[in-house]
């Protein structure tokens, strides 16, 4: 597992709807958004250690979010960054 790479975008686009979903839910609901924000933090986290339970290297999550954050900033920066 040494070579990193970004999901499908199918699968990505749909996490992301999920995603929208859940935000307009808690704004319906009248939760606090930061308790979303910090629910999605905890499960990153979570989700961290598993990963590493599961053998993989502490540096390919690195590297995958390393990835992740620069196609974020592409996309934010309006450069049309394509999911890949």
């Amino acid at each position: 597992m040494s070579k990193v790479v970004t999901v499908k975008e199918r699968d990505l686009l749909q996490v992301l709807k999920w995603l929208r979903d859940l935000r307009l839910r808690v704004y319906k609901k009248n939760i606090d958004p930061w308790a979303l924000r910090q629910g999605l933090l905890l499960i990153l986290h979570l989700d961290t250690r598993a990963a590493l339970e599961r053998g993989v290297p502490h540096e390919d999550l690195r590297a995958f979010d390393r990835l992740v954050e620069a196609n974020a900033a592409e996309i934010l920066l309006g450069k049309g960054g394509k999911v890949k």
